[in-house]
């Protein structure tokens, strides 16, 4: 399988992330996985704590409110095309300034697993839980469509290689039709470490595995 280059896919996520978000919370109704996580709070949910990634930016958790945490992700984009696709989507959460471009978003980093939380903090929708099962979706119907994720495996043997030894996952897929060139994400999660990967699938075969690694 082709591969693509990881400041393309730099871009990419940061689009991603905004699109989906929008996305998920424009109106909609609840369905399932939408409900509050609850669990002990995370220390890679505290503020200050760093998560880094193979691409020319930073994510930083900058404030956390009760259960919710607000991860900023900052990125200098010099590609004008890759740019402009940016510009392009309207949210409050998204700014670009020249080249340098700023997101936020909000999520629940608990014990039991990852949401995307609502700016208004009434929705949510699950990334991962922790205790899921192959076959497990997390679905949220909104202005442009559904969003759902899948549980595609829970591994019960060590075999995603991360960092510098082999740990479980639990593979959740979602695919997406609001960023064009883009048929799906794969996300990879682990009950210790968190969000450990993303892998975009792009629409021509290609796709870029990205490890996501948490200081805290």
């Amino acid at each position: 399988m082709k591969k693509t280059s990881s400041k393309i896919t730099g871009m990419l996520v940061l689009a991603m992330l905004v699109m989906s978000s929008c996305n998920i919370f424009d109106s909609g109704s609840k369905s399932s996985g939408t409900e509050p996580l609850g669990g002990e709070l995370s220390e890679m949910g505290a503020v200050g704590n760093t998560f880094t990634a193979p691409i020319n930016g930073t994510f930083e958790i900058i404030a956390r409110e009760g259960d919710i945490s607000t991860l900023q992700a900052t990125a200098t984009i010099s590609n004008p095309a890759h740019l402009a696709i940016l510009g392009q989507i309207q949210s409050p959460n998204l700014q670009v300034n020249g080249n340098q471009v700023t997101l936020r978003e909000r999520l629940r980093i608990t014990s039991k697993g990852i949401q995307n939380v609502s700016e208004d903090g009434k929705k949510q929708i699950s990334l991962v839980e922790y205790g899921a099962k192959k076959g497990d979706k997390y679905k949220l119907k909104g202005q442009r469509g559904t969003t759902e994720r899948t549980v595609t495996r829970v591994s019960s043997e060590d075999d995603y290689f991360w960092g510098w030894m082999y740990i479980k996952t639990i593979q959740i897929e979602e695919k997406t039709n609001y960023l064009p060139g883009i048929s799906k994400v794969v996300y990879y999660a682990n009950h210790r470490f968190g969000l450990v990967g993303v892998d975009i699938h792009f629409e021509d075969g290609s796709d870029m595995l990205m490890n996501v690694y948490s200081s805290n």
